[in-house]
């Protein structure tokens, strides 16, 4: 599999629009963008999704939980990546 991403072999292809991947489960994952398939639900709400990942960062909203903290300052944050962002405002100059 390693060798497949050094020579872009991507064997599996999105029966919709042809676009390739290197596993089988990716392209089953892609084409739900297609089909619009979303057998993802939120515990709290009727929402769904189409991937697992996108509703546990979407149920944040009804928890609050907020377990990223700046190490500069007391704020916390629902999602790394905007903890890390709000963390430059500290480190330019």
């Amino acid at each position: 599999m390693h060798e497949n991403y050094q020579t872009d072999f991507r064997p599996f292809k999105c029966q919709y629009c042809g676009k390739s991947f290197l596993r089988k489960a990716c392209v089953r994952v892609h084409e739900r963008i297609h089909t619009g398939e979303k057998p993802f639900k939120c515990r709290y709400c009727s929402k769904t999704f189409n991937q697992k990942a996108h509703v546990q960062s979407h149920e944040i909203v009804h928890t609050g939980d907020k377990n990223f903290k700046c190490q500069f300052c007391d704020k916390a944050f629902a999602h790394l990546s905007t903890a890390r962002r709000h963390e430059r405002i500290h480190t330019r100059a």
